[in-house]
């Protein structure tokens, strides 16, 4: 059981300003941020692929392909049943790795990579369900949200939250053994914040400091 931000992809760049005055409002409205989730659309419908490739994306959880096993569709209804009923309103994610036996959760109002990862075994031998409630509630402290679901003060941290080049909020994870995960994270922060700059000069990316 680790986090995944092995797979996070910062790849920040600045924005024209024009765009970014538009993010920028847009995120200071509650009911934007709240409506922000991310979309993922795959050309091939929900099946059963070799272990490395994509397997579609569905939204009914009764719309799982029959390849897969029955102990791996009542895992994920039942970790739906656990994260819509305590932490109500975010877009929760769960990726189903039948080939390595791993549960792999996101929250795509937050980030669309970085999520957190866990053995099956970890999930049906725990029926109070302790490790649910461990990943997503650390997923959701890492972004500087409190555990509970999209309502409230969260709502108002969603909509003020500092984020990458491709719109994902930026976690902290300056405690994790992955200290490259934790430079990208803090350069990722500090160009948010307008500290930095990306800007190319003669085909060669240049960064500029504020002082």
């Amino acid at each position: 059981m680790d986090n995944t931000s092995d797979m996070i992809d910062w790849d920040s760049q600045e924005m024209a300003p024009h765009i970014r005055d538009k993010l920028e409002r847009a995120l200071k409205n509650p009911e934007t941020a709240k409506a922000g989730t991310t979309e993922i659309e795959l050309d091939r419908p929900a099946g059963s692929y070799d272990g490395g490739e994509p397997e579609g994306v569905i939204q009914d959880i009764n719309a799982f392909h029959p390849g897969y096993h029955a102990s791996s569709v009542l895992i994920v209804k039942d970790i739906g049943t656990y994260v819509n009923k305590h932490y109500p309103g975010w877009a929760w994610m769960v990726q189903v790795n039948e080939f390595g036996h791993m549960i792999e959760i996101f929250n795509h109002h937050l980030h669309d990579k970085y999520g957190y990862r866990i053995r099956m075994e970890d999930i049906m031998n725990d029926p109070a369900r302790r490790v649910l409630q461990q990943a997503c509630g650390e997923i959701l402290e890492r972004f500087g949200m409190e555990r509970h679901g999209l309502t409230g003060e969260n709502t108002t941290r969603l909509a003020e939250a500092l984020r990458d080049g491709a719109g994902n909020c930026i976690p902290d994870v300056s405690d994790l053994k992955d200290k490259k995960a934790a430079t990208q994270a803090e350069i990722a922060r500090r160009i948010a914040r307008g500290d930095m700059q990306i800007y190319e000069v003669n085909g060669q990316k240049m960064v500029r400091i504020k002082k």
